[in-house]
Parts: C-alpha cells; sequence; structure tokens
C-alpha cells in the first residue's frame, strides 16, 4: 500500500517544492539555512548542517507527490535540528517523530526513476538499475538467487532523465526573508 502513495496524488512541481522547503524552514526557526536542487539521481534528499543548507534531487521531486516530498523535507529538517552529526540514532529518530516523520533511513513511498543500464534477474523478476555503465556487463547476480538462477546482464535502455527547463537556474536559491 506504501508503494503505491506517490502515485496517488499528481506529481509534484519543482518551484512548489521550493515554497514549501522554505515555509518549513521558517516554520521550524531554521532562518539561517537555505534551501537548493540537485540533480543527484539516487539521493531524495540532504542535509548539511556545516552550510546550514538542505537539498532535494530535482529527479525525486519530479516524481513524487507532496506527501512524499514534504516527509523526505522533514526528514531533512530533523537532521538540522539535532545536528547532521546524529546520523538516523535515536536523537534524530525522537526529532523525526515530533516532526511527524515516521523515522527511516528512506521513504517506502518515494519512487526515484531508474538508470539507462538495466538486468532482470530470472529466478525472482526484481529489476537492477544502475546510471552508470557497470564495469562488467555480465557476470553479476542477483544476491538473493544467486549465479545459477539470478546471472544478471546489463542492457543500455533509453533513458528518459532529462532535467525540466530552467532546471540549472533553479538549483540555487536562497531568500532573506
Amino acid at each position: 500500500m506504501a508503494k503505491k502513495l506517490a502515485q496517488w496524488g499528481p506529481r509534484m512541481l519543482v518551484k512548489d517544492a521550493e515554497k514549501l522547503a522554505w515555509q518549513l524552514l521558517k516554520a521550524h526557526k531554521l532562518k539561517d539555512w537555505t534551501y537548493e536542487t540537485n540533480t543527484r539521481k539516487r539521493t531524495l534528499g540532504l542535509c548539511f548542517s556545516q552550510y546550514k543548507r538542505i537539498e532535494l534531487s530535482i529527479y525525486f521531486i519530479e516524481h513524487n507527490n507532496f506527501e512524499v516530498v514534504r516527509e523526505t523535507l522533514l526528514h531533512e529538517i530533523a537532521h538540522a535540528l539535532v545536528g547532521s552529526d546524529q546520523g538516523h540514532n535515536a536523537v534524530w529518530m525522537e526529532m523525526a517523530e515530533k516532526l511527524g516523520v515516521t523515522p527511516r533511513r528512506k521513504s517506502a513511498a518515494a519512487i526515484m526513476p531508474p538508470g539507462p543500464w538495466q538486468a532482470t534477474c530470472r529466478g525472482c523478476n526484481r529489476l537492477f538499475s544502475k546510471h552508470r555503465k557497470p564495469k562488467y556487463i555480465s557476470g553479476n547476480s542477483c544476491a538473493i538467487c544467486g549465479p545459477k538462477l539470478g546471472r544478471l546482464h546489463y542492457v543500455r535502455t533509453e533513458s528518459k532523465l532529462a532535467l525540466p527547463k530552467g532546471a540549472a537556474a533553479m538549483q540555487r536559491t536562497s531568500k532573506s526573508d
């Protein structure tokens, strides 16, 4: 059921995620903090305490709805409030619960686009995806099925990971409110 959540509502726009980020930073009294987007393909969000900055992936924003993006922003705000050096320990978990976020490392409902290099396990039909060309196209195997049943062969597929128009200009934003 949680896997379907991101598909229920309309996908979030980058500009709406930015508005939400600034609202949440202000609401949690993180006035000296900034919000930015990045082009990471395997990371939902990041908190950089030393720079007082929270980042979200444009790919993540574009593939998920309001609730999933909001939960990730609150996850990163929990890191900001306790210090990113706390990791995902008990102190961070307590803060995440106070903010109304399920304290886990990654959202179960988040969707990230697959990379262009893909392989499917013949044993369990699990999809393996890489954003960079694997060192070995063949010879890999599924950890669950093993080398006999789960032999993998990566094939390049058509990549549909284009940045939205104007995304480069949107990456660095700061507000002085």
